[in-house]
């Protein structure tokens, strides 16, 4: 938290870039040290298509997860939103919402082992959440800013690591 991809995409906030950057699994191939099994791009698609795939990355309907060489149990964000409580929409990884109150974020995680939740806003962890397996969270952040435009990604540590894209939240000016 608070390193160049979030330095990034605050930059992208303040609108001193057109495009947000992508977080995707990669690894360093380097003669045996890493395995190129070790790194994984979790694609959230409605359809197996190349097309598909492309618009994913153009729009960030990915996670990275890493560590699933080592023979782990398995781990996936099944789920990652935002809601508008005033409007009631959603929004979902690689999206931007408006809101006219303080978001709603809605995590879940299909774990059998031990799960550790970073929620992270702007570049900075706000929220801690723990649990053994399965995990549920439901979370109001107390955060309304008229005007201001914030981002949200998730770090989860557990069986393997997973890395979820951002969701922006632009906060609608009062008396709109």
């Amino acid at each position: 938290p608070g390193g160049i991809w979030d330095q990034i995409l605050l930059q992208y906030c303040r609108g001193l870039r057109a495009h947000p950057v992508w977080a995707i699994g990669e690894v360093d191939y380097e003669e045996d040290k890493f395995s190129i099994k070790e790194v994984q791009t979790i694609f959230l698609l409605e359809r197996e298509t190349k097309a598909a795939v492309l618009q994913a990355l153009r729009t960030g309907k990915m996670y990275a997860l890493f560590g699933t060489a080592k023979g782990t149990e398995r781990i996936s964000l099944d789920a990652f939103t935002i809601e508008d409580p005033s409007s009631k929409r959603r929004a979902y990884m690689g999206d931007e919402i408006i809101s006219g109150s303080n978001p709603r974020i809605k995590i879940k995680i299909t774990s059998a082992g031990r799960v550790n939740v970073g929620l992270i806003r702007n570049g900075s962890v706000i929220q801690t959440f723990r649990s053994e397996g399965n995990t549920n969270v439901d979370f109001v952040d107390h955060i309304y800013q008229p005007g201001a435009k914030v981002f949200y990604r998730l770090d989860i540590k557990g069986p393997a690591r997973i890395l979820s894209n951002p969701i922006f939240v632009q906060f609608a000016k009062r008396g709109l």
